[in-house]
């Protein structure tokens, strides 16, 4: 049975692929979201509204970036939660029959997606350009 013994040259070794990891932008070992935190069901209700748009323009169509994404995005979201919020309109949209709710979810997921936000959310410098 050996054990491991957490000598200098392990605390350095350590040290230096933190720092490592910092001047390359990357998350330090250990930190990770909190996955667990996110219910299933509405996750999988936005999975939905994804392969719906893949199934009509191509799946991960979205992923190239383009100057109007803020828009195109952003407008998507709006309709989709103006649909949801107007008593006189049906929850699910007329050509997919999937929630609107799940359709704006999708919209923040690509937005999120787009803007490059990351866990812990907090780096500005990756906006989209025209993004405060």
């Amino acid at each position: 049975m050996s054990t491991r013994t957490n000598s200098r040259e392990d605390a350095e070794a350590r040290s230096a692929d933190a720092a490592e990891r910092a001047a390359r932008n990357l998350k330090p070992r250990g930190v990770k979201a909190p996955l667990n935190l996110i219910p299933a069901r509405p996750l999988r209700v936005i999975a939905a509204a994804m392969e719906d748009g893949a199934n009509r323009y191509a799946p991960w169509n979205w992923i190239e970036r383009r100057d109007d994404d803020r828009d195109v995005y952003g407008a998507a979201l709006r309709r989709h939660v103006e649909k949801f919020t107007d008593p006189t309109e049906p929850d699910y949209a007329d050509d997919s029959k999937i929630h609107h709710l799940a359709h704006a979810g999708a919209c923040i997921l690509i937005l999120l997606h787009k803007l490059g936000i990351d866990y812990p959310a907090r780096d500005p410098n990756k906006l989209l350009p025209g993004t405060k």
